[in-house]
């Protein structure tokens, strides 16, 4: 097979919520094997992750890679990141349920400013992330 040219358009995943709590909840149960003190794991337990959420996918679409496994890590790492940075600014409420808790105009004008940089937080306005929890102690100084 050639290599891919820089023309080649890039696969794009489609994760749906089974799959990504499939994820975190093998990356939870693996969550001792992460190699580097930073949520990061070894590309074994990303192997085993592709073979482990295949059975989540819809049919008609393309099993996931070990490659799109560990960028959706990465992505959901981020998300926590986020979250996490919101919740330790002074005057910021999160919870796993309600998410920010935004309730009146000037709330509303302080979360679309942060979220103009924070766009990431977006969904979380008024409603909670279901993976915060898993997350939290899958992560270092969760």
């Amino acid at each position: 097979m050639p290599p891919k040219s820089d023309n080649d358009p890039k696969v794009v995943a489609r994760w749906i919520p089974e799959e990504e709590e499939a994820l975190v909840n093998f990356l939870h149960q693996h969550r001792a094997e992460a190699s580097d003190g930073t949520g990061n794991f070894k590309l074994q337990t990303y192997n085993q992750l592709a073979a482990t959420i295949a059975p989540y996918r819809k049919s008609g679409t393309a099993a996931k890679t070990t490659l799109q496994c560990k960028n959706k890590w990465k992505a959901l790492r981020h998300v926590y990141s986020e979250i996490e940075r919101y919740r330790n600014t002074s005057g910021f409420h999160w919870d796993s349920v309600g998410g920010a808790g935004i309730v009146g105009s000037d709330a509303q004008r302080v979360w679309e400013g942060y979220t103009q940089i924070h766009k990431v937080l977006r969904p979380y306005r008024n409603e909670g992330w279901p993976l915060y929890d898993l997350m939290q102690e899958i992560m270092p100084n969760g």
